[in-house]
């Protein structure tokens, strides 16, 4: 099947809730590239059309070497327009946080990963685009090594005002900041907030927001409760806990004053390398996810044993005891880094069991995005009404709606919210944000599980206490019949004086 004069469709390579992409070849220059093409039946509907035609605008004038070029947009009979793009051979980063069970990658694998993704936000908001949906099914990995921001379709322009606004709700809901789970209107800060979420999950393996349904996610984000990411995995040490935790602050004000600041943070903590090594890392994550982190892992924790050997050996005993910690959190198994602990006089810790995996990681919602002005999307979507500045339970009643209706949003499985935790970490430098004063979000009922047992549905729990109910009940009944009937008591004569 042809696209256009010149493109030769050849397989799918995946498919969202707007577009499909293929791989197709050209035949004027005979290599590869990929389509993203409405579906057909969107391609009837003049705003998602003008949407995809913006993205098409918005990413023909970026240019920047971590974001997926578009080569050109044509028209299509079918669907209207389609756009032709730089084909990266390899996988997007939610098939590597998706693998069963998912890894939990060292912060210094996890910031090499984020931290070109980082740099691509930093250049497109110079440009004056927020992309308003960074996760990881948006960011491609190439056997290359490559790394790719992808799918600006719900991207705001400072010069594209007329189809984004406040009130809307576009997004993924584990990965959207407070204000955008309001329906307010977001600046480049949500970006950065997504960022946070990103890397809290690549280095502990899990959503720090996970929960049954949607609403129980955006109800858990405005309340801003996820766990510590300290205790989902000890080799994270307070500065990197404070960079993540920053990026995540509920309020847009409290965290970082833009990426670069961000960036910044994240390179004290772990020194920056040079392209061709996170090329090569990311190459060799690619062709094999476990074996290439723990490769990394254990030429990590190599490094941390030297480091403190050479502590050791200058009587530095304090940075010795943590460089052999850290060499052990990254490589259980590391016997020099257990030898280095003997030395010293201590027991080397169980990172095995301070790193214990945590559960499951939630509703699958990577592919979901709700937009409450469009139509409504395939896969059972709906619309949502935002909730803006009324009141919270209304925007929690609406999203309830979608979690009965989109099969996405509410696998079998799927772990119960985490319960609040402690007060995150701050980055040194900053004061911590004041405490928000109470208002209209914070009146709603909290909505939690109902406690019912991991993959058995309520009715199903329903069903079982009246069948147990009825035996009990006939039981009883059947008891009190089977005794012999008894003869009234004789009354006593009443005494006479």
């Amino acid at each position: 099947m042809r696209i256009g004069d010149r493109y030769e469709l050849e397989r799918p390579l995946g498919e969202g809730g707007m577009a499909g992409v293929f791989l197709a070849r050209d035949t004027e220059t005979d290599s590869q590239v990929a389509i993203k093409q409405m579906h057909a039946e969107l391609g009837k509907h003049a705003e998602l059309r003008a949407r995809f035609l913006r993205e098409g605008r918005i990413v023909a004038r970026l240019d920047h070497p971590h974001i997926v070029a578009i080569h050109d947009v044509i028209p299509v009979e079918e669907t209207g327009v389609a756009m032709v793009m730089a084909f990266v051979e390899g996988c997007d980063l939610s098939r590597i946080v998706k693998r069963n069970p998912p890894p939990v990658l060292c912060p210094e694998l996890a910031a090499r990963i984020v931290r070109p993704i980082a740099e691509a936000l930093a250049y497109v908001h110079g440009e004056g685009v927020i992309h308003r949906d960074v996760k990881p099914a948006n960011v491609l990995l190439g056997l290359d090594g490559a790394i790719k921001l992808t799918d600006f379709g719900i991207a705001r322009g400072d010069d594209e005002q007329g189809l984004t606004k406040t009130g809307d709700f576009l997004g993924t809901p584990a990965y959207i900041p407070p204000e955008q789970a309001r329906g307010l209107r977001v600046s480049a800060a949500a970006d950065q907030y997504a960022l946070g979420v990103m890397l809290y999950q690549l280095v502990t393996g899990e959503k720090p927001f996970a929960a049954r349904s949607t609403a129980e996610v955006v109800l858990a984000i405005l309340r801003n409760e996820y766990p510590d990411p300290r205790t989902r995995n000890p080799a994270i040490d307070d500065a990197f806990a404070a960079v993540i935790n920053t990026a995540m602050a509920p309020e847009p004000d409290a965290r970082f004053a833009d990426v670069a600041a961000f960036i910044a943070a994240l390179d004290a903590c772990v020194p920056p390398c040079a392209a061709a090594q996170t090329a090569e890392t990311v190459a060799a994550l690619v062709a094999d996810p476990e074996g290439a982190a723990t490769a990394f892992a254990r030429d990590i924790a190599e490094r941390l044993c030297a480091e403190g050997e050479v502590a050791l050996g200058v009587g530095d005993r304090p940075t010795a005891v943590a460089r052999a910690h850290g060499a052990l959190y990254r490589h259980p198994s590391n016997t020099r880094a257990a030898a280095l602990l003997h030395d010293l006089g201590q027991d080397a810790p169980d990172p095995l069991l301070a790193a214990a995996a945590a559960g499951d990681a939630g509703a699958d919602d990577d592919d979901t995005v709700f937009d409450p002005r469009g139509p409504q999307l395939p896969g059972g979507q709906t619309q949502v009404t935002p909730a803006g500045p009324a009141a919270r339970d209304a925007m929690a009643a609406a999203a309830l709606g979608v979690a009965e209706t989109d099969p996405q949003v509410e696998p079998v499985g799927a772990a119960a919210a985490p319960a609040p935790s402690a007060r995150p970490a701050q980055i040194p430098a900053q004061d911590p944000p004041p405490a928000p004063e109470p208002g209209p979000h914070d009146e709603a009922t909290v909505l939690r599980p109902a406690g019912t047992p991991r993959g058995i549905a309520g009715w199903k729990v329903l069903a079982a206490v009246f069948v147990l109910t009825a035996l009990i009940g006939g039981g009883v009944a059947w008891i009190v019949h089977s005794q012999p009937p008894t003869a009234p008591p004789t009354p006593t004569p009443e005494a006479r004086p």
